[in-house]
């Protein structure tokens, strides 16, 4: 009888926090307002559901960009300058000396915990060995710039398997990922949906056929 009071209802229906009792009222008036109820569940929960979820993760997404472009400027900016500060115009370069003495200097700072490892001097060897991508025994502007990249990798002396290794072999791991990566899953998964919700209306439908 209210609109505002309906409005809202409808809001909540959304949820489905409210279903079936909302709709009972006009149910016992006609069995037809059961289908007009259903249509909106679905195309509140299957159309704009996912809208405003698409909207919302595009806005995040762009603010994510933007926070990781900045984060990225910045890491350049300040990798340059410490590039040319090591250098002190040289070659261009860095030796694996200026770089031992840089990453001792970090594994005794607050920056400790962004470099994991490297108050390890085998470490620290390894590190520039991965950077010197062409073996000349120095470190030129633009391998220096993948330091903070490279200091992200978990060097493992011993790889252990954990549980879900002896659990789901490698092979079969990688035969779930296909099935579960292929289009033809998300199909299935929102038919599955859709033929549960037919029941569960099918279901409602006959226990209060019933009932009258």
């Amino acid at each position: 009888d209210d609109l505002a009071q309906g409005g809202l209802q409808l809001f909540i229906l959304e949820t489905t926090a409210n279903f079936p009792d909302v709709m009972l009222p006009a149910y016992r008036e006609n069995d037809l307002w059961a289908f007009v109820f259903i249509s909106y569940l679905v195309v509140a929960l299957f159309f704009f559901a996912n809208l405003i979820l698409a909207v919302v993760f595009s806005k995040y997404k762009q603010h994510f960009t933007g926070e990781l472009k900045r984060g990225a400027d910045l890491r350049v900016r300040l990798l340059n300058e410490v590039f040319t500060r090591l250098d002190c115009g040289t070659r261009d370069a860095i030796s694996f000396e200026l770089f031992d003495l840089l990453m001792r200097e970090v594994a005794e700072g607050p920056a400790r915990s962004s470099f994991g490892g490297v108050e390890s001097p085998a470490r620290r060897k390894l590190l520039f060995r991965l950077l010197d991508t062409d073996d000349s025994g120095f470190l030129a502007r633009a391998e220096f710039q993948e330091l903070v990249e490279m200091c992200d990798i978990d060097f493992c002396d011993n790889a252990v398997p954990s549980r879900y290794d002896r659990l789901v072999p490698a092979g079969n791991a990688r035969r779930i990922r296909t099935v579960v990566n292929h289009p033809a899953f998300d199909y299935t998964i929102d038919f599955l949906i859709i033929v549960n919700a037919g029941f569960v209306a099918l279901g409602f439908y006959a226990y209060h056929h019933n009932m009258s």
